[in-house]
């Protein structure tokens, strides 16, 4: 018969590099968040937060997600939905969001999932593209991120990881 390949090309292109859906079951990790005050808008607070697994060696999980929050309230903690109208022309739209991860000069922005090994992303990695992320400051000094999310290829990305305590 003929020994000819065809070559497959995907139907559509994805920043996702994942295989399958992600389960989070992670505690004792390690939490930083940036301010950055009116950033985006003039009535919401930005937020960057950053989650490791390994913060010393950059090894592991990792999580950043961009928060809009609402400046009226004193932190970031809420329940936070994927960000659909980038024009951020109603608050409405935009107060209470993550934006979703993207690609800019190379480099990741907005909220994503990747693994790390030795402080460079580790090939598995994701852009958080829907879904919901739930913050909650629970009554031990930690914090608690329930994920409820999906990247650009579908992929699910569930799970709670929490904060090791101060």
């Amino acid at each position: 018969g003929d020994l000819t390949l065809t070559p497959h090309y995907p139907e559509e292109e994805h920043l996702s590099t994942l295989y399958g859906d992600v389960e989070l079951n992670y505690t004792n990790v390690t939490l930083s968040a940036s301010y950055y005050g009116d950033y985006y808008t003039a009535d919401s607070d930005n937020w960057t937060v950053r989650i490791y697994e390994d913060a010393n060696r950059l090894n592991g999980l990792f999580i950043q997600l961009e928060l809009l929050a609402d400046p009226n309230r004193s932190d970031w903690q809420y329940l936070y939905a994927a960000l659909q109208d980038n024009s951020l022309s109603n608050p409405e739209d935009y107060i209470d969001t993550y934006i979703k991860g993207y690609i800019s000069e190379g480099q990741i922005a907005g909220s994503w999932y990747a693994v790390l090994k030795d402080g460079g992303i580790n090939y598995e990695m994701a852009p958080i593209m829907d879904g919901s992320v739930d913050i909650v400051l629970n009554a031990d000094g930690t914090t608690s991120f329930t994920f409820d999310c999906e990247d650009d290829a579908g992929h699910k990305i569930k799970g709670t990881i929490t904060d090791a305590a101060n």
